[in-house]
């Protein structure tokens, strides 16, 4: 008869294919012996594999008439099982990780439907799309070219979801920050392409100080989730780094308290109690608080926060003077002019019938005059 052919020889057994109805002889390194009969196919097999792992025997068929063929190498038996495979990506990008180099990767998935994939020469391999159903598991084997097969590993269940688009909070001098999926990675781009990584904490917060956005400049910001997904992209917006000038402090007396400061910022008044009021600076860049929240007596400070959420240096409000001075006296109201006493360095202002005004200071002993008089 012809040559029998060896088609296995692993941890599963031996078999192959020799004259239908021959004695099939294997020989091992030994010299032992062990046989079997090809069915009426021709299939032969002997388990368990009588032949030892890493060594080879021959193969021979002997017909009923009792012609025996030339004798065919087993090969080298290898009996072991490749390592069960591992799985390191399991999302909407694919199913992917490593396995014995060379060994065919079979996944299955909860359906019992099977995709095939080969590890590469360095134990990757990938499956794209996703053979495995968004919230189900499947399993991984790993099968050499000797026909052995790993243990099965679960593939985990398959998140296929990706997150949602991040949120930009903030993006000023302090810092870049924003809200995305708890416990994502945030990745932030710049306009030349440097990336910067954070995770978004517990509560979905993230943030990353200093600022890696340059000013005036603008970047994106996805969010991946544990499972590999990653969100569509966000701009950064324009990074405004530049905190506003100090507000200033024109009043500060019993009619309220008022000054300027960048216009549409946000001006932050804190008394000497650390108690806060706060007002917008119209589009002049004027800004007043009524009743005046500083104490008599007291100063205060202000501070002027922009859009972005930079925040000026702070300034005093100066010591808050909410006593109006007492009544002026007009002591002289003649041909020579008006005259009398008021507070020291107070401005007195004298309006005539008409509702014309005239003003002076009063002088460092409260004297003040008018000349000509304007009432005449």
């Amino acid at each position: 008869p012809n040559a029998p052919v060896v088609t296995e020889n692993n941890a599963t057994g031996l078999a192959g294919t020799a004259e239908a109805g021959s004695t099939v002889t294997v020989t091992d390194a030994l010299g032992n012996t062990v046989t079997a009969t090809a069915d009426s196919t021709g299939h032969w097999s002997i388990t368990p594999n009588p032949i030892a792992n890493d060594t080879e025997g021959t193969v021979t068929a002997t017909d009923a008439a009792g012609n025996e063929s030339a004798s065919v190498s087993t090969g080298l038996a290898d009996l072991t099982a490749p390592d069960a495979p591992v799985v390191d990506e399991n999302n909407s990008a694919g199913l992917a990780g490593t396995a014995e180099a060379g060994s065919t990767v079979t996944v299955t998935d909860a359906s019992g439907n099977t995709v095939i994939a080969t590890a590469d020469s360095a134990g990757h391999w990938s499956i794209t799309p996703n053979p495995i159903a968004d919230g189900t598991e499947g399993t991984v084997t790993a099968t050499d070219a000797a026909g052995n097969e790993s243990v099965p590993v679960s593939t985990g269940l398959a998140d296929l979801t990706a997150p949602n688009v991040p949120t930009v909070d903030e993006n000023n001098s302090s810092g870049l920050s924003g809200t995305a999926e708890a416990g994502s990675t945030v990745t932030v781009t710049d306009a030349l392409g440097n990336t910067v990584t954070t995770t978004a904490d517990s509560a979905g917060q993230w943030s990353i100080t200093p600022n890696p956005i340059a000013e005036g400049t603008e970047g994106t910001v996805t969010a991946t989730d544990a499972a590999g997904n990653e969100s569509a992209s966000v701009s950064t917006g324009l990074a405004d780094l530049t905190a506003p000038d100090a507000p200033k402090v024109d009043e500060n007396n019993s009619a309220g308290l008022a000054g300027t400061a960048e216009a549409g910022s946000t001006v932050t008044v804190t008394d000497a109690s650390g108690n806060t009021v706060t007002a917008i600076a119209d589009s002049a860049g004027h800004w007043s608080i009524t009743p005046n929240p500083i104490v008599n007596g007291t100063e205060g400070t202000v501070t002027a926060t922009d859009a972005a959420g930079n925040t000026s240096t702070e300034t005093s409000t100066g010591i808050a003077q909410k006593t109006a001075p007492d009544a002026p006296v007009v002591d002289e109201n003649n041909s020579a002019g008006l005259a009398g006493t008021a507070e020291a360095g107070s401005t007195v202002t004298v309006t005539d019938a008409s509702g014309n005004t005239v003003t002076t200071i009063a002088d460092s002993t409260g004297h003040w005059s008018i000349s000509p008089n304007p009432l005449e």
